[in-house]
């Protein structure tokens, strides 16, 4: 199992809201269990659909730029350094409302919601 991923090497793909997303680890590429690592950089007003992870929690840590995770009823005001929990089977989203990119790692635990998004990864190396 490879210890270490090299983030800038993966290619990635665009999603139809022009995020970038890349998959890091995940047990259907490594030989992880426990969890799953993917990135976002989501261009200034975007945002994805409200959507629902069944089993799995969701975790965002913001790297750069600012925006708003919704979960549930919540809004969350999303800067740099902030971690943010999002539980299983809660709607969530997560909006670009500044003016730059936002970057963010996502973790889902347990790994599963990560699946689909594998299937569109362009290159692994």
């Amino acid at each position: 199992m490879k210890k270490f991923m090299k983030i800038w090497k993966l290619e990635g793909f665009t999603d139809d809201y022009g995020r970038l997303i890349k998959v890091i680890l995940s047990p259907k590429i490594q030989g992880i269990r426990n969890l799953a690592i993917s990135q976002v950089v989501a261009p200034p007003g975007s945002l994805g659909t409200m959507h629902v992870h069944k089993e799995s929690d969701e975790f965002w840590y913001i790297l750069s730029g600012r925006g708003k995770i919704i979960i549930g009823d919540e809004k969350i005001s999303v800067e740099p350094d902030m971690v943010v929990y999002g539980p299983a089977n809660v709607p969530h989203q997560l909006i670009n409302t500044g003016q730059d990119p936002l970057k963010a790692i996502f973790i889902f635990s347990p790994p599963g919601p990560e699946e689909p998004l594998i299937a569109k990864m362009k290159n692994r190396s």
